[in-house]
């Protein structure tokens, strides 16, 4: 079936991890390999998140295939999730920036790339604090209104 993208859907609580199983645009697959590291990988960020309290924040992890140098297919990540003002937001990274660079990361790379410091847990939460100032200064705003009575 040439140019059908063919995607591998796991459900955990609220959060879907979306994996495209065809690499290219002529149906080659993903190795079982890179398929078993990247939704183990996924996982594990999942739940060292929920230890920070920031899983529940995350509804997708997107992964589609990108090459570049020697033309051969590497994981691009997105991590979707949505703010207490309901905006959907996301942050993305490719293959060449988790663990050593290579097409096949492994779950421990992924994990420790998304969990880092300066990845998710900064990103989701300097959002989130945006947030949280808007919605302040909104209130403030709708303090000064008058009452309605009645």
């Amino acid at each position: 079936m040439k140019g059908a993208v063919r995607q591998k859907e796991l459900f955990v609580n609220r959060t879907k991890i979306s994996v495209d199983v065809t690499v290219d645009d002529v149906g080659t697959y993903a190795t079982a390999m890179q398929l078993a590291q990247i939704t183990e990988g996924c996982l594990l960020t999942l739940n060292n998140l929920r230890e920070q309290g920031l899983r529940d924040v995350i509804e997708v992890f997107r992964v589609t295939w990108i090459k570049f140098d020697k033309n051969v297919p590497g994981p691009s990540f997105t991590v979707y999730f949505r703010d207490p003002l309901g905006e959907t937001c996301s942050h993305s990274t490719d293959y060449r920036f988790v663990g050593t660079g290579s097409v096949c990361p492994t779950a421990s790379d992924i994990e420790r790339h998304f969990c880092a410091e300066g990845c998710l847990p900064r990103f989701i939460g300097e959002h989130l604090r945006s947030c949280r100032k808007r919605l302040e200064a909104a209130e403030k705003q709708l303090s000064h209104l008058p009452q309605r009575k009645g």
